[in-house]
């Protein structure tokens, strides 16, 4: 079962079809289920699960902040070289957006702590999501209020605080005690 099969909160078909293309890039770069998790709720904060959405955030100054796509990467931060010379904005593809916060996890710079954490053993889906909000989309009041929100909602999103990763399921096992012809079992004896 896949981490978005394992979503508790109602999402709508879009969103869904979201939550799995997030998953399925977190698998496709090794990455534990738990940070694909995270990486859907923080999604979920930051745009609804809506792939080209634009912030509406407005500054002080009265200008609107460049951010765009599922994980509002913004133009001068996660985003910087993907809006072409030709205006196309590839922040606002969804496949792509997710491969680039992948990056993202993936430098030591930000993904350090969730690394460090997961080595150590911590598997909660609340506290990847804190470190998420903190360390990879490095939002505004990451550290306090907006850590809390994303932290409460893995909750909503997960209430076991945790997901079960496809090989610890019996079917992964059955499937491949018959395709090897019992050869596994067999060995293991």
């Amino acid at each position: 079962m896949s981490v978005a099969a394992q979503i508790a909160k109602p999402l709508d078909p879009q969103q869904t079809k979201m939550a799995r293309l997030i998953a399925r890039e977190f698998r496709r770069a090794g990455l534990p289920p738990e940070f694909a998790a995270a990486a859907i709720v923080n999604a979920w904060h930051e745009s609804r699960l809506d792939p080209g959405i634009q912030s509406a955030y407005v500054a002080d100054t009265g200008v609107r902040e460049d951010s765009v796509g599922l994980f509002q990467l913004y133009i001068y931060g996660a985003g910087k070289g993907m809006v072409l010379p030709d205006g196309t904005d590839l922040r606002a593809d969804p496949k792509l957006n997710t491969q680039r916060i992948i990056e993202e996890v993936q430098n030591p710079r930000y993904g350090k702590a969730m690394f460090d954490d997961y080595r150590a053993g911590i598997r909660s889906i609340a506290h990847f999501a804190g470190l998420f909000a903190r360390d990879i989309e490095r939002c505004a009041q990451c550290d306090g209020r907006s850590k809390r929100q994303r932290e409460e909602t893995a909750l909503e999103f997960f209430p076991t605080d945790s997901v079960t990763p496809f090989y610890q399921k019996w079917p992964f096992w059955a499937i491949l005690t018959l395709a090897t012809g019992g050869t596994l079992w067999y060995r293991q004896q």
